[in-house]
């Protein structure tokens, strides 16, 4: 069992990056079946956090948000903290998407304090970048500033190009907002230059 599990997960990774989410989702529910099987609760874990990705991915937001709480659960239970932090920054993501703006700020605070106990430093920056999406969302422009600048501010220091370009595309987000609020063309064309400045990095990438 310990083999196929293994082999299940890699095949079901690999189902989910090339977007083939209908066989994706057959390699979950062998997944789970087999841990539930072996009584292993971490690949269990495992499995229903591939099936809230797979869902999340197809736009099934409330049933990636229940995957993700299951999976969540089984972190807890398990005592498998860096499994509990990822888990609680995916569900983030869902939550903002469904709107339930004080839930995801909990949450991603959460990941943020659980990084820094283990020692996942590149959480410093993603937190307060996940923490800005949802200041955005519910219109706190002036928190988002704040959350994006410190942000930027540990990856500078820690040479993350790929979460300075992130800062950079939410400094572009919050800078149309203001633009919208106030009409105000500088600020149209800094987003501009924000956006086309990530859009460069992720392109090199």
């Amino acid at each position: 069992d310990e083999d196929a599990i293994a082999l299940v997960r890699a095949e079901e990774i690999a189902a989910t990056s090339l977007g083939d989410f209908t066989r994706a989702m057959a390699l979950t529910d062998e997944h789970i079946a087999l841990a539930v099987r072996a009584g292993r609760l971490r690949d269990e874990c495992l499995g229903w956090n591939a099936r809230a990705i797979v869902l999340y991915g197809q736009g099934q937001l409330g049933a990636a948000r229940k995957a993700f709480e299951k999976s969540l659960e089984l972190a807890r239970a398990t005592g498998w903290l860096r499994r509990e932090a990822i888990t609680l920054h995916n569900l983030t993501l869902v939550l903002t998407e469904l709107g339930e703006y004080d839930a995801a700020f909990a949450g991603e605070s959460l990941y943020g304090r659980l990084s820094v106990l283990m020692g996942n430093h590149a959480g410093l920056a993603e937190a307060p970048l996940v923490l800005a999406s949802v200041e955005l969302a519910r219109g706190r422009l002036g928190e988002a500033d704040k959350l994006i600048a410190a942000a930027r501010k540990v990856a500078e220091a820690n040479s993350w190009d790929m979460l300075l370009a992130w800062s950079r595309a939410l400094c572009g987000r919050l800078r149309l907002q203001r633009y919208k609020q106030a009409a105000d063309a500088l600020e149209l064309s800094r987003a501009k230059a924000d956006f086309r400045a990530a859009i460069e990095t992720y392109e090199e990438r």
